[in-house]
């Protein structure tokens, strides 16, 4: 088995007002909620959380909500990634 390079991988921050189409998609995964923009409107503007994608080799393969509980501790609440 081959193992792919990590090297053309990133990790960034989602802090657009819109959603782009790639975030819907990905979100349908780790949502039952049909209304999508009112899912990420929440996901971006609540405090103490963070939304971030995940991209590999230039396609967003996946996401990650992460909510802050301090200085040193997080919570993950919600990780959703494209079926291969």
């Amino acid at each position: 088995m081959q193992h792919d390079n990590m090297d053309d991988a990133i990790m960034k921050m989602i802090t657009s007002k819109t959603i782009s189409h790639t975030v819907k998609e990905l979100l349908s995964y780790a949502t039952f909620e049909k209304n999508f923009e009112k899912v990420y409107e929440n996901y971006i503007k609540t405090a103490n959380r963070s939304l971030y994608g995940f991209e590999y080799r230039g396609k967003m393969v996946g996401c990650i909500r992460i909510k802050s509980l301090g200085q040193q501790k997080a919570e993950i609440t919600h990780i959703a990634l494209v079926p291969w």
